[in-house]
């Protein structure tokens, strides 16, 4: 039952939000969004000033690892990050003389590694204090202004943001109130770094991007969570058992954490919702996997997945709703043409929300359809499979709650033949 446990953790429920840069990332009036990720830029002068906190977790016993002086050493990523260890703990630096703030820029991990410790309201305050890093718990603080992580479990919600602050203000020192109370649930923050000039604005990417390989097309065609409905149940379609589809996958996760679910049966038993869902196993083999063998050679025009399409509460799913976690990153998708080989199609990178509800803008944890071609029609192929972003119980571990597949069978007479053109023509791509 402990494994179980750890496993509901991450859930994450839909909730509405307020005006957003987009769907994970919410910000108070007089702040504005620059870039995502990036590096530290020229006329950062965090590192020149000392850095303070309330507290750090296990009282800085995890040196030289979670502590306070790692948030302004120039260095991102987990090892170099504080944690705070109680509710409403703050980190922050005292510049050690007035500054003018006008961009600011954190994050918990900006390497990309870990996606936790992120999600939760981010209070901004700043002090005129004459020594804020000695007076820091008894200094009169100001509101600069507020930033909400909505997806803790998203890579996109940990990286590095860097904001513009609408009013500059001066400043002898500035701190984040952080979200969570501290040991297992804190917020970490890798980076603080702090300017007198904003920022330049970076335009995001769009929440979904496709890339078809050579000879290949793919793209989604707009669909964003059709067939959602509390009922979670899928159409009909070619990846089903009952016309012929099978279930495959680098490994489970359900049986590892003793749950029913998260198996590779749940990939085509035609429900949506996290508790119909496959999560692949720890320390299964790569590449890591989900996908349908079909009985035989189709014309594949479409395929449809998403992480939950459903919202499975009076089923008792983990997380009483939807769960959006377990969704962001880049898919390959692969085919088949006679079970063992594999050629790459192209990728779709799902890599923010752009809303939470379905319909209009991208929003990764519903359903999407993808559809694909090699230029002369749709894709042959007995069977497609996603190489997916992650495995495991980890936050990482990509979920999936249905593969659905749309074509037509080729007819049984020309399979031969069609079979023979398009293994030749994958022997010419692979040596072009």
């Amino acid at each position: 039952m402990k494994q179980r446990a750890l496993y509901l953790a991450p859930c994450l429920l839909l909730a509405p939000l307020a005006a957003t840069v987009h769907a994970d990332i919410v910000l108070s009036a007089n702040l504005s969004f620059a870039e995502q990720g990036g590096t530290i830029g020229a006329g950062n002068f965090g590192t020149t000033g000392t850095a303070f906190a309330k507290d750090v977790i296990f009282g800085g016993s995890l040196a030289p690892t979670h502590t306070i002086a790692n948030v302004n050493n120039g260095t991102y990523g987990n090892p170099s990050s504080w944690i705070g260890d109680s509710a409403n703990s703050y980190i922050g630096v005292a510049f050690g003389s007035v500054q003018n703030i006008a961009s600011f820029a954190f994050g918990r991990d900006n390497t990309g590694t870990f996606g936790d410790r992120a999600a939760g309201l981010y209070t901004v305050e700043y002090t005129n204090d004459a020594d804020p890093f000695t007076n820091h718990a008894s200094a009169s603080w100001s509101n600069l202004g507020t930033v909400t992580l909505s997806d803790g479990q998203g890579i996109l919600s940990a990286l590095r943001h860097r904001i513009n602050v609408t009013a500059p203000v001066s400043a002898t020192g500035i701190r984040l109130i952080t979200p969570g109370s501290g040991g297992a649930s804190g917020a970490a923050v890798d980076e603080i770094e702090i300017y007198s000039t904003p920022g330049a604005v970076v335009p995001l990417p769009p929440g979904i991007v496709t890339t078809g390989s050579p000879g290949y097309s793919i793209a989604w065609d707009g669909n964003d969570g059709d067939n959602f409905s509390a009922a979670a149940i899928a159409p009909d379609n070619l990846a089903r058992p009952g016309n012929g589809g099978t279930a495959i996958g680098s490994g489970s996760l359900g049986p590892q954490i003793g749950v029913p679910f998260h198996v590779i049966a749940n990939l085509n038993d035609g429900l949506y919702g996290n508790s119909n869902s496959w999560i692949g196993g720890d320390g299964d083999p790569a590449p890591y996997h989900a996908g349908i063998m079909l009985n035989g050679l189709h014309e594949i025009t479409t395929i449809a997945f998403g992480r939950d399409n459903g919202l499975d509460a009076a089923g008792g799913d983990c997380c009483g709703g939807q769960a959006r976690d377990r969704n962001l990153g880049t898919y390959t998708l692969q085919r088949t043409l006679d079970g063992s080989s594999w050629e790459t199609v192209g990728t779709i990178a799902l890599n923010y929300s752009e809303d939470d509800v379905p319909g209009g803008g991208a929003t990764t944890f519903l359903r999407h359809e993808f559809e694909i071609s090699d230029g002369d029609g749709g894709v042959l192929a007995s069977g497609l499979r996603l190489l997916v972003p992650g495995t495991g119980i980890g936050a990482g571990g990509t979920a999936i709650d249905e593969i659905e597949i749309y074509g037509a069978p080729v007819p049984e007479p020309a399979s031969a033949g069609l079979l023979a053109l398009a293994a030749a023509a994958l022997m010419r791509r692979r040596r072009a």
